[in-house]
């Protein structure tokens, strides 16, 4: 089910997972993480005291921010998975 105050980018039906499972090269990183083009963004409201687990695709050199996106988990304390963002085509 999809928070609709949390939605980001993109019209669905999409699925995180389906694009995660198409990466064959990715980067994993805790915290904020970089953007194609515009400046890291902010947790969805409620979310900030959360980890935030990011994936992001490598990309090629020649490569434009049309080719960017990054699904982020953010995690509570207890390491339940509480939302996911996943944002597409910067800037």
């Amino acid at each position: 089910m999809l928070d609709i105050e949390h939605f980001r980018a993109r019209v669905g039906p999409f699925s995180s997972l389906e694009a995660l499972a198409s990466l064959h090269d990715y980067t994993v990183t805790v915290g904020p993480h970089p953007h194609c083009a515009s400046p890291p963004q902010a947790a969805p409201d409620g979310y900030g005291n959360h980890t935030r687990i990011g994936l992001q695709p490598v990309l090629d050199d020649d490569a434009s921010c049309l080719d960017w996106y990054t699904v982020d988990l953010f995690v509570s304390s207890t390491g339940a998975v509480e939302a996911i963002t996943f944002d597409t085509w910067e800037p």
